[in-house]
């Protein structure tokens, strides 16, 4: 799970450095934001999943149990 908003280094950062780093590349991440609008910047477009907050429960729970088992 990455949330977008985050300091040191944002989640668009994260994103672009995991997809050149091969260790990490394959590991599906789902984005979290209070924004709707970032789920159409391209990083987002190659995130597993996307999240707008404020997320309930069932739904988190769902989601991080599908990628779980991959």
């Amino acid at each position: 799970l990455l949330d977008l908003m985050m300091p040191v280094m944002n989640g668009w950062q994260f994103l672009a450095e995991q997809a050149q780093d091969p260790a990490i590349a394959p590991i599906p991440v789902v984005v979290m934001s209070g924004d709707g609008r970032g789920r159409e910047k391209p990083a987002v477009a190659r995130a597993a999943g996307f999240l707008k907050k404020p997320i309930d429960l069932q739904t988190l729970l769902n989601t991080v149990q599908r990628f779980a088992r991959a």
